[in-house]
């Protein structure tokens, strides 16, 4: 099961001894003594001294600078009031009533903001909304649907290849049952 991001960052940091033979304490104490001052520059310093990988590496190096990196994650709140601010602020209200339809879905949907996005979860990352300059684009893990109309084929792009179609959401008249439809079918899907 896909996990949120608070989640990732507490499983790397209960597997930290494991994979490295140190505790997190031993780790901050050390980065605190021997690395770099910058966030950035410590994430480089564990990777390159101590062949750490880059996530494990950016929570150690979070950890020793104060953690403001990994509490960000943890107050969903504050993750969407920054992703919809400026230009963006209008449309956290469309927003909002997308989510009002996702939560009707069941109960066992997550409905996990990032930085970038916000993922919607049942087994797996089956929707993901993700705010531009003017609009919301409402990616769906639709395998085998046919694109036609709003619902458009999606480009694959890394992370998300999972995403099929995408429908562009301009306005709350876009918040509908077609779009209710497609986004029952996609988390019907997941649950397979």
């Amino acid at each position: 099961m896909t996990k949120s991001p608070a989640e990732m960052i507490a499983a790397i940091t209960l597997n930290i001894p494991a994979r490295t033979g140190k505790s997190v304490e031993e780790w901050v104490r050390l980065v605190q003594l021997e690395a770099p001052p910058l966030l950035k520059d410590r994430i480089e310093w564990l990777r390159r001294e101590h062949s750490m990988k880059s996530v494990t590496a950016k929570v150690i190096a979070d950890k020793a600078s104060g953690g403001a990196w990994s509490k960000l994650y943890e107050d969903r709140d504050a993750l969407l009031a920054t992703l919809y601010s400026g230009s963006r602020e209008p449309l956290r209200m469309i927003y909002d009533q997308i989510v009002v339809l996702i939560e009707r879905l069941g109960e066992d949907v997550k409905i996990s903001p990032r930085k970038t996005h916000t993922s919607l979860i049942r087994k797996r990352q089956f929707g993901i909304i993700k705010p531009t300059r003017k609009r919301l684009d409402v990616a769906l893990a639709l395998a085998g649907e046919a694109a036609r109309g709003r619902l458009e084929a999606a480009r694959p792009s890394g992370s998300s290849d999972r995403m099929t179609h995408h429908v562009k959401i301009h306005s709350m008249m876009d918040v509908d049952k077609e779009l209710q439809s497609w986004l029952s079918r996609a988390y019907d899907a997941d649950g397979r």
